[in-house]
């Protein structure tokens, strides 16, 4: 006796989604712990894969979220440092000056 492959589940035919959402947390982790230019990288890779998933009409994956948000926070640190880094190398320049 043969039966036949399995129908829909009880919410419809699950939906495939893209792939890339391991690969965005990776990086975000990796931005936010080891080297802060990784998170550019995460946060661009996490919004391809969001429009993806929108494109699709599938909820992203938790991991992809998760990094993408590392990606955002690591980003804005380096912006953060290189601002302080240049206002105190203007002090700096300022101070000499004054001498």
């Amino acid at each position: 006796m043969s039966y036949g492959p399995p129908g829909p589940g009880p919410f419809g035919p699950m939906q495939p989604k893209p792939e890339g959402a391991t690969t965005v947390f990776v990086l975000g982790l990796l931005g936010l712990l080891v080297c802060g230019i990784l998170g550019i990288f995460a946060w661009i890779q996490g919004n391809d894969y969001m429009n993806r998933c929108r494109a699709l009409g599938v909820e992203p994956e938790g991991l992809a979220v998760a990094g993408r948000v590392m990606g955002m926070i690591a980003t804005i640190l380096i912006i953060v440092g290189v601002v302080f880094f240049i206002g105190m190398m203007a002090l700096g320049v300022m101070s000499a000056g004054l001498r």
